[in-house]
């Protein structure tokens, strides 16, 4: 039996989340585990207060337009491992 039957991994495209994502495609192809890839977008900062009173600007589609190829090119690197 393996050691791991689902891994969950968080990608936000920083170098540290990229070393995990490898690490956890290596393991689910080794342990022919199911790979279950997150990013999350943490509106709290699109609606702080802005500074100097600039106008509010809802980028809260962008973080997540942003989030969304994130997630694409994850999921492009595990397709490419066939996991």
């Amino acid at each position: 039996m393996s050691a791991y039957r689902k891994i969950l991994v968080a990608v936000d495209s920083s170098n540290a989340a990229n070393r995990g994502l490898r690490e956890a495609i290596r393991l689910a192809k080794e342990e022919s585990a199911q790979l279950f890839i997150l990013h999350v977008v943490n509106e709290f900062y699109a609606f702080a207060t802005p500074e100097a009173g600039a106008a509010a600007v809802d980028i809260v589609p962008t973080l997540r337009e942003s989030g969304r190829k994130i997630l694409a090119r994850a999921e492009a690197a595990a397709a490419k491992e066939r996991v």
